[in-house]
């Protein structure tokens, strides 16, 4: 029999934490043994019950999230938990736990139960083999610390499972198929992808590289990519936009122009698949 994460779930926001129970309980790697409200309550019932793993909100009644993690730390020390810390658009939160190795993974909310699922999956088998990782903006060390996970670093970028990872985000980002720029925007993110320096070229030599590979001209590119990303953004999955961007509301007025909205997806696709 697999080995169970116990676990303790410490959130004050009512949708949040409805929602991780919902999803955890899904997972057998999971085993919620307590949820609570509040941050010197999660304290205690950490002390008492020991658990693998703490599910936080960053900011909750009584005790924050650095407060609670820097204070078990200091007691328990080689046998505190590994956290997940949770948050709604209060990205400081990643800059405040950086430097704190036990916490696995930072999630920003609204996002699909389907997104939590598989990623909480994917830290429940870091854990498991010992791999922690630190979810933060710090880059490569990501991708050296666990390079061994996936064997061979090439792995990450092999071009078979890159375009799996792309279809699946075209899908989750509600992009139609039936757009005319739907392989445009497909193809850039392969392409960039498959690459360890995004966008090295500017644009401009993106256009110029799918421009090739659609046999079309680098301006025809541009504004299938640009009305595309337009009707995506306005028509696609808006709490997936809402998560990626921060923003409270999602609309042609905020619309990110090309380069932009493949900067932001292809960094979210690195932070989750390429450690």
């Amino acid at each position: 029999m697999d080995y169970l994460l116990k676990t303790i779930i410490a959130i004050d926001n009512d949708d949040m934490r409805k929602q991780v129970v919902r999803v955890m309980q899904r997972i057998p790697a999971f085993d919620i043994v307590c949820v609570v409200k509040e941050g010197e309550e999660a304290y205690r019932r950490i002390r008492k019950l020991n658990p693998d793993i703490v599910f936080i909100e960053a900011m909750m009644p009584g005790m924050d999230c650095v407060t609670l993690i820097e204070s078990v730390m200091k007691v328990m020390k080689d046998e505190a938990p590994s956290f997940f810390v949770g948050y709604y658009f209060f990205p400081e939160v990643l800059s405040m736990i950086a430097e704190s190795d036990i916490v696995l993974q930072c999630h920003a909310f609204p996002l699909q139960d389907v997104v939590l699922g598989r990623q909480l999956e994917r830290a429940a088998d870091y854990y498991k083999s010992k791999k922690y990782v630190v979810m933060n903006r710090r880059g490569d060390s990501l991708l050296k610390e666990n390079e061994g996970y996936y064997g061979e670093k090439s792995n990450l970028r092999d071009p078979d499972r890159v375009r799996r990872i792309v279809s699946h985000e075209m899908s989750v980002m509600g992009a139609n198929v039936k757009y005319k720029g739907y392989k445009y925007i497909e193809t850039a993110l392969n392409y960039e992808m498959r690459n360890e320096e995004h966008l090295q070229n500017g644009v401009m030599g993106l256009y110029k590289t799918i421009s090739e590979r659609m046999g079309c001209k680098s301006t025809s590119t541009e504004k299938a990519l640009r009305v595309a990303i337009k009707n995506t953004w306005e028509s696609g999955n808006q709490d997936y936009f809402k998560c990626l961007w921060g923003y409270s509301e999602i609309g042609a007025w905020n619309c990110p122009n090309n380069s932009e909205f493949l900067r932001v997806v292809i960094n979210s696709l690195e932070k989750e698949y390429m450690w």
